[in-house]
């Protein structure tokens, strides 16, 4: 397979095929972001098209069984954490048994869950109970009407969700918010008060173009970058760099002179992005293994399993050869990335 960047460009070198999740070059790959289910109870504009959404049919989504063996795979190669994701993933019947199940491995040292919150007042206490130490909670705008343009849902139910959440003691509850210039740009300052006010972190997310379509002007148009993002601040909300990492790509800063624990933090994966040291995979429903979001490249796990269910040292190999062969990073930023990556949109490969 042809790079598209020498690795004589980079710091670092292609190395022979580890045992372990080590890539060709040099990233140890810790982290997994498990999708159990494409669907959603909510219809974000940035994660699907303005189309009709083609959804799995039932025999290609993997079974919970399935998606247990699998991670449990991937946890015996080295996978340290595990962000359970969807779509939603607490639509799926059964979800909550799955998670019990990963959160009694020994071998794991976080298991978080990403959700738009609206089920956290059934699961909240549930989830923790099972072993879910952290949650991120998607929530882009404090504003009812925005709220439905933006996902089609209800805020009010949101919010109780992640009230319900607050109450239930997780190690840190996150938000994570997409801004949009025009839409939702002038509620940073009140969303950022609001994650305060509860005890929560929140993370600005830049939007990154995996809905599944020819690429459309309007992308551009509304894109709004970490860096605008912080323009945006009045001079009382000074940030202050922090050397504190949750495992993922999120650079965290905290507010000067506040009494608030609270983290800021900002994913730039357009702007300011973090190939150079990315450690994570994800699995999508139907069994598809995501090295990278920004390629079209996957590797089918459904196969293996389902093809030669007592296999190990196949299914070890075929997740290790994939992990291998992850590439540098996304082409995000350049021409006709498009084009490789509408085969696979955001929601169905998961958050």
């Amino acid at each position: 397979m042809q790079l598209r960047q020498s690795a004589a460009t980079y710091p670092c070198r292609l190395m022979k095929r580890p045992a372990q999740l080590t890539d060709r070059f040099g990233r140890h790959i810790n982290y997994l972001r498990l999708s159990v289910t494409d669907r959603c109870n909510l219809r974000c504009f940035y994660c699907v098209a303005n189309k009709p959404i083609q959804r799995h049919k039932r025999h290609e989504v993997l079974s919970l069984e399935e998606l247990e063996r699998l991670a449990n795979a991937f946890i015996q190669l080295g996978i340290t954490k595990i962000r359970v994701t969807g779509g939603e993933p607490l639509v799926r019947r059964g979800v909550t048994g799955l998670i019990e199940n990963l959160g009694r491995s020994s071998q794991l040292n976080e298991l978080t869950l990403t959700t738009n919150g609206t089920q956290l007042c059934k699961y909240a206490q549930q989830l923790r109970e099972a072993g879910v130490d952290r949650l991120n909670v998607s929530l882009d705008t404090l504003s009812r009407k925005r709220f439905k343009s933006r996902t089609g849902g209800n805020l009010d139910q949101a919010l109780q969700g992640l009230e319900k959440a607050r109450q239930c003691n997780y190690k840190r509850i996150k938000i994570n918010a997409l801004i949009n210039a025009s839409d939702n740009d002038d509620e940073v300052v009140q969303l950022i008060d609001f994650a305060t006010a509860n005890g929560f972190d929140i993370t600005f997310i830049e939007e990154m173009p995996l809905t599944g379509s020819l690429h459309d002007p309007s992308e551009d148009q509304r894109f709004v970058s970490s860096q605008d993002i912080r323009s945006l601040l009045p001079i009382s909300y000074r940030l202050i760099p922090t050397q504190i990492s949750t495992g993922g790509p999120a650079r965290y800063y905290q507010l000067a002179d506040s009494n608030t624990a609270s983290l800021i933090g900002f994913i730039s994966a357009r702007t300011e992005h973090f190939c150079h040291n990315c450690n994570r995979v994800r699995l999508t429903a139907t069994g598809k293994m995501v090295p990278c979001l920004g390629h079209a490249h996957e590797v089918d796990l459904r196969h293996t399993i389902r093809n030669h269910p007592n296999d190990q040292s196949a299914l070890f190999e075929i997740i290790r050869s994939g992990v291998y062969r992850k590439p540098w990073g996304h082409n995000f930023n350049q021409p006709g990335y498009v084009t490789e990556t509408q085969l696979r949109p955001m929601s169905t490969t998961g958050g």
